[in-house]
């Protein structure tokens, strides 16, 4: 039998990503899921597409963090995934990563992501951040680019009280550094995503890489974080 995953995706303004999100869920091979959006009170037409394709539309005024922590709390599931809204699940990830759970004490898993734009910044940054996503798994401090994409089980979920909803980013961060703390961490090659680097590239590159420097450095010294607002960029 296979258990229900719950499928969670914060939003706000994501008219034209949405769609192609949510029809990459409803493609997956695996059979047993539920769709949960956790809108942030979106103004374009963002919960009329989540309430065609979705179980659930909740909404809600919050940060990232406690979007996830808002989708979760409705869910049925015993696993939930947290997915972007502007990320595109290969059709197997959910069947690939349930999988890691038959390994004793593995309480999340994640994959690999590549950008959707065809520039050639945005693929060297994809091809870095994968090496970034293996060697940091490699040495222990897992980097589970859980912004795009991450399966856990519900009741570790709630036993750390799920994300950090004072952190406004580094938020998957903390989860993954606590969550590593109850059990073991996968990371499975065959999960593979593609999602957005709009941010790197209407802003610029080295100006967010050094801000993701900055922020990451303060998260570890101090456990909060280094911005005070995390602008969205449509």
């Amino acid at each position: 039998m296979n258990p229900l995953v719950s499928v969670v995706i914060t939003t706000k303004n994501e008219e034209d990503y949405l769609e192609a999100t949510l029809k990459s869920i409803k493609n997956q091979t695996y059979p047993n899921i539920e769709i949960i959006v956790s809108d942030a009170c979106s103004t374009d037409n963002t919960v009329k597409i989540a309430r065609e394709y979705s179980d659930k539309v909740v909404i809600k005024k919050t940060n990232i963090a406690g979007g996830k922590n808002l989708g979760a709390k409705y869910a049925n599931g015993e696993f939930l995934v947290f997915v972007s809204a502007d990320t595109i699940l290969d059709k197997n990830w959910i069947k690939n990563a349930i999988k890691q759970f038959n390994k004793e004490n593995v309480v999340l898993a994640a994959g690999y992501f590549t950008f959707h734009e065809e520039s050639i910044h945005a693929k060297i940054y994809g091809w870095l951040w994968k090496l970034i996503t293996f060697f940091s798994y490699k040495i222990g401090f897992f980097h589970t680019s859980g912004e795009c994409t991450i399966m856990v089980k519900k009741s570790s979920f709630h036993s750390i009280d799920g994300f950090n909803k004072y952190l406004v980013n580094m938020e998957d961060i903390d989860f993954t550094k606590r969550m590593k703390k109850i059990g073991d961490l996968a990371l499975e090659k065959k999960c593979r995503c593609v999602a957005s680097a709009r941010r790197f590239e209407k802003e610029g590159y080295i100006k967010w890489s050094i801000i993701w420097f900055v922020t990451g450095i303060w998260y570890y010294i101090t456990g909060k974080s280094f911005l005070k607002m995390y602008k969205c960029v449509r």
